[in-house]
């Protein structure tokens, strides 16, 4: 009964918005769900955006949990989740919100996350934890295309910090794929640095210190730039 209580909350946030989305929060086993309610904002696409690039002050995210959405945004926009990846929702979202004309906000914990061993984001480090580095790369790209400079450098600036985070998870691995892996994302770390941060809009200090860090080897600076 519950979901049917989220999908009746998100429907009737506003007859007009292409997109509704609602919070969410983590919660272990033992947890008991509580809903409080709040009002519903609504956004532009733009506005929603730049929300969804600042998770932890906006509580928005890329991830499809969450969200309803009008069908016939997925027909205009010939989009389908990617079969066979990880993180598909980062493939696929931005490009929902930025056709979308307006966006329901539900600022309540209506999907609650479950915590468990065994799932994707717990398992060993491996190759397929790169398709986030793609997704996040081809944000980059889009708004670029479109000429959109302020989405585009908040794109550029969330795609850096996941590189560095995701270095940051292949160091702590010890066995040799985790090794190739970790070259392999300095090496893609070190290209995007100079591809993209010379026309992002984000501060001198930031861009010095991104491409410093790209090029030392030092596992503390990696660790302290992942949520940089």
């Amino acid at each position: 009964m519950h979901v049917f209580r989220i999908m009746h909350r998100l429907l009737s946030a506003t007859a007009e918005a292409s997109r509704r989305t609602g919070n969410g929060k983590r919660l272990q086993e033992s947890r008991r769900i509580a809903v409080k309610k709040k009002s519903v904002q609504t956004f532009s696409s733009a506005e929603c955006l730049e929300h969804m690039y600042h998770p932890i002050s906006s509580g928005m995210s890329f991830t499809a949990w969450g969200k309803l959405y009008q069908r016939s945004l997925f027909a205009e926009k010939k989009l389908e989740y990617p079969v066979g990846r990880i993180h598909e929702d980062q493939f696929v979202t931005y490009q929902l919100l930025d056709a979308a004309e307006c966006i329901a906000y539900v600022p309540e914990e209506l999907y609650w996350y479950r915590t468990r061993s065994g799932s994707i984001m717990h398992r060993k480090f491996d190759r397929r934890r790169l398709d986030l580095m793609e997704a996040t790369r081809g944000q980059c790209l889009y708004f670029l295309e479109k000429g959109e400079n302020n989405l585009a450098s908040l794109a550029v600036n969330n795609h850096i910090r996941t590189e560095f985070s995701l270095l940051a998870c292949a160091r702590e691995g010890a066995d040799a794929e985790t090794g190739d892996l970790e070259a392999e994302l300095r090496t893609a770390l070190k290209k995007d640095c100079r591809r993209f941060l010379p026309g992002a809009e984000l501060p001198i200090l930031k861009k010095w210190v991104f491409y410093l860090a790209a090029e030392l080897p030092a596992g503390f600076i990696v660790e302290k730039l992942r949520m940089f």
